[in-house]
C-alpha cells in the first residue's frame, strides 16, 4: 500500500490481458489503510488481506504500543466488509509468549494468525532471530495452550502452522511454505513430543530456495528421511 491504489487499478488491467484467470493476494503493515482501498481489496483480493503485526520490532516513534495502537485502528478494514489475517513474526522477544499473543488476537477479534519463524534477508542476520529450536519451541507453547483452551471448552486460535501440520500428518497435504514444513512428531495423543522445522538452519533468504531443494518438504513422510526419522 506505499503507492497509490490508482497504481494498483491501472496494473490490474495489464495483468488481466498478460494472465487471465489469475489470483492476487496483497499482505500490507496495514498502516497506510483508508477507505479508498475497500474496493480493490474486495475486487482483486477477494476481501481478504494478510497483515503483519509484531510484538517486539515494530515500531512507530520509537513505541511497539503505538505501533499496536494504530494498527488496531486500521483494523477498520473489518467495517469495511475486509477479512484480516494476522501474520506475526517470532522473535527472540515473542518466546514464552505464545498464550498472551492468543489471548491478544482473541481479545481483538481475530480467529486466525500465521506465526512465521524469523529468517535471514539475503545474507543479514539479526541478533533477534530465532533458531528452528525456539520457534520449535514457541510451537510447542502455542498448541499446548490451545489443547487446554479446547479442553475448557473456550475459543480458540486458527493458528496456521500448528493446523498446517496436523492436515500433514493426518491426511499428507502439503504444510507450511517457504519449502520447509513444521510439524509435531510426538503429539501427546500419538505418544511424541516435538515440533520439528524441516529446514536446516538457511543461510540464504528461504524464497531463493530452488524447487529442487524444496521437493523433500512437501510432506512430513517424505522430510524425515533428511533427519534419519522412520515412522
Amino acid at each position: 500500500m506505499l503507492v497509490p491504489v490508482e497504481w494498483y487499478q491501472d496494473s490490474a488491467i495489464i495483468l488481466d490481458e498478460v494472465l487471465p484467470g489469475h489470483q492476487e493476494n496483497m499482505q500490507t503493515s496495514l498502516i497506510p489503510y483508508s477507505h479508498k482501498w475497500a474496493d480493490i481489496v474486495h475486487e482483486r483480493f477477494r476481501g481478504v488481506l494478510g497483515t503483519s503485526i509484531d510484538f517486539s520490532t515494530r515500531q512507530i516513534n520509537g513505541s511497539v504500543e503505538e505501533y499496536q495502537r494504530i494498527w488496531l485502528e486500521k483494523g477498520m478494514a473489518r467495517k469495511d466488509g475486509i477479512e484480516l489475517f494476522p501474520v506475526t513474526v517470532v522473535t527472540k522477544g515473542e518466546l514464552g509468549m505464545a498464550p498472551f499473543l492468543i489471548d491478544w488476537f482473541l481479545d481483538n477479534g481475530f480467529s486466525y494468525v500465521t506465526f512465521e519463524k524469523y529468517v535471514e534477508y539475503g545474507h543479514m542476520l539479526f541478533s533477534d532471530m530465532t533458531k528452528n529450536s525456539e520457534y520449535s519451541g514457541f510451537l510447542i507453547q502455542a498448541f499446548d495452550d490451545t489443547f487446554k483452551r479446547m479442553k475448557a471448552g473456550k475459543k480458540v486460535l486458527y493458528i496456521n502452522p500448528i493446523l498446517s501440520s496436523l492436515r500433514g500428518i493426518l491426511s499428507g497435504e502439503p504444510g507450511h511454505k517457504w519449502g520447509f514444513l513444521v510439524w509435531k512428531t510426538r503429539f501427546r495423543f500419538f505418544r511424541t513430543e516435538d515440533f520439528i522445522p524441516v529446514r536446516q538452519e538457511a543461510h540464504r533468504n528461504p524464497m531463493e530456495i530452488s524447487p529442487k531443494d524444496m521437493a523433500p518438504f512437501w510432506n512430513p513422510q517424505s522430510g524425515l528421511p533428511i533427519y534419519g526419522i522412520t515412522i
